[in-house]
């Protein structure tokens, strides 16, 4: 029996990188569309409308691709205005933590590659782990 529909075969064990980020995946897609998480991000106002939490994550400039981005059209600094404030409400605030950390998991993933083939040890674990205490604490004011 599986634990949840999207889970693979209990018979099938995936390298550590895949196993944590299909279960970051499958967090995101369960948290993305959770009505009190999404109410939360509409009380940030950060967004015209926040239907999902990844209207937040393209609105930090992240987007599925090149068409998407060209359609919507915000301008680098509204997009690092709502990244900086994020991380700013992620000090207390553990979806604006999330929202974060998933517009940050591309490049984590393609960065524990590279450093996955000279260590051993679960790489992208390490960084994302790295990462959340890192957006939790990040001092905003000194930029």
């Amino acid at each position: 029996m599986r634990g949840h529909p999207h889970d693979p075969p209990m018979t099938q064990r995936l390298p550590h990188n895949y196993e944590l980020l299909f279960r970051l995946s499958r967090e995101w897609n369960d948290l993305s569309v959770r009505r009190d998480a999404v109410a939360t991000a509409r009380g940030w106002s950060l967004v015209d409308q926040v239907d999902t939490l990844d209207d937040v994550v393209r609105a930090t400039g992240w987007y599925a691709s090149a068409s998407e981005r060209l359609s919507v059209g915000s301008s680098p600094a509204a997009q690092e205005a709502v990244l900086t404030r994020l991380v700013v409400l992620a000090r207390t605030d553990d979806v604006a933590t999330r929202v974060v950390l998933q517009r940050l998991l591309p490049g984590l993933v393609a960065a524990a590659k590279r450093w996955q083939r000279r260590h051993d040890g679960d790489a992208l674990a390490e960084l994302v782990a790295a990462a959340w205490l890192v957006i939790r604490t990040f001092p905003v004011e000194r930029r």
